[in-house]
C-alpha cells in the first residue's frame, strides 16, 4: 500500500522577505542554544514529523522532494540506534515564551498529518500566539556506519534504491519535545470556534493535543517528539554521501524560492 502523502516545505533562503515556518522555529529554539542546522538551507519537516536522520529522499524532474523510506522503516534495533549520533538536550525550560510574528496554522503544520484548510484559516484567526519547548538537540547520520549498512545486504531495498539517481539522505535533523502554543483570540471568535466543534478543539492530528482555557485561549502541546528540520546530503555512486571537490557537504539550496512542496512516493517496494 502506498503511504499517506507527507507534504512539507523547503526552508526559505535568506532572499526571501516573508516570514516562515523556519524563521518562527529558528526564532523559538535559538533563545536556549544555537546550531548551524538551523541556519542552512534545509528542508523544513513540519511539526510531528518522524522523517529523521538517514530518511531517504528522491528529488524529481519538478523539483519535489519526495520521501522514499525513513530509516526506521528500514533497519530495525540495534542497528538503527548505532547509525545515529543523538546530540546534547538544549534545555529551554523556564525561560520565556516567544511570541510568533508568523500565523500559528503555518509553523504548527505538521508534515505526517496535514492541518486541514479549514483548520489552519482558523488558527490563523488567532490574535498572538505564544510558544515554549522543554529541549531540542540537532541529531547526526553516523556517516562511515551508515555508508557501511547501506553498502550491505541488511539494508535490503533501501540499499538498492540509493543506487537511484536524484536520491538525497537526510544527515543533520533538528529534534524537538516538549513544544506548547498557547493561541489567543478574541471573545467572538474563540466563543464561534468552540460552538463549531461542539465545546471540543479543533482536529490537529495523532501528535498533537489542544485544550481551552477558561478564559477562552487554546492551548497546544505535542505529545511526542519530533524532528523539524533536515539537511540533506546527496548520495553518490557506491552509496557514499556526495562532496563536492572543495570537501564540503553537498547541500539541497534553493536560494531563489521562499517554498516548495515535497510528498511522500514511499511504498512496500520502493520503486524508482
Amino acid at each position: 500500500m502506498r503511504s499517506r502523502l507527507l507534504l512539507v516545505g523547503l526552508l526559505l533562503s535568506s532572499g526571501c522577505a516573508t516570514p516562515t515556518a523556519r524563521d518562527a522555529w529558528t526564532e523559538v529554539l535559538s533563545k536556549c542554544s544555537e546550531s548551524d542546522t538551523l541556519t542552512k538551507d534545509a528542508l523544513f519537516l513540519g511539526v510531528s514529523n518522524t522523517a529523521g536522520p538517514g530518511s531517504l529522499w528522491r528529488l524529481d524532474d519538478r523539483g519535489v522532494f519526495r520521501l522514499r523510506e525513513t530509516l526506521e522503516g528500514a533497519a530495525e534495533e540495534p542497528t538503527r540506534s548505532s547509525l545515529v549520533q543523538p546530540g546534547s538536550n538544549a534545555n529551554c525550560s523556564g525561560l520565556h515564551n516567544t511570541s510568533w510574528s508568523i500565523d500559528a496554522g503555518t509553523a504548527l503544520d505538521t508534515g505526517v498529518e496535514p492541518l486541514s484548510g479549514d483548520v489552519k484559516v482558523e488558527l490563523k484567526s488567532a490574535q498572538s500566539t505564544e510558544v515554549s519547548v522543554t529541549t531540542w538537540r540537532t541529531d547526526r547520520l553516523k556517516e562511515l556506519p551508515f555508508e557501511n549498512w547501506a553498502s550491505s545486504a541488511e539494508s535490503g531495498k533501501y540499499g538498492e534504491d540509493l543506487d537511484n539517481a536524484n536520491r538525497y539522505v537526510a544527515t543533520e535533523c533538528v529534534r524537538v519535545e516538549g513544544m506548547t502554543a498557547t493561541l489567543t483570540f478574541s471573545n467572538d471568535r474563540s466563543a464561534a470556534l468552540k460552538a463549531k466543534y461542539q465545546g471540543n478543539t479543533p482536529p490537529l492530528g495523532a501528535h498533537l493535543n489542544a485544550k481551552w482555557t477558561d478564559d477562552g485561549r487554546l492551548v497546544i502541546s505535542s505529545t511526542q517528539a519530533f524532528y523539524v528540520v533536515a539537511e540533506l546530503s546527496l548520495v553518490e555512486k557506491g552509496r557514499s554521501l556526495g562532496m563536492h571537490p572543495n570537501g564540503q557537504r553537498v547541500k539541497v539550496l534553493k536560494p531563489k524560492q521562499c517554498s516548495a512542496t515535497t510528498r511522500s512516493d514511499r511504498d512496500d517496494s520502493i520503486a524508482p
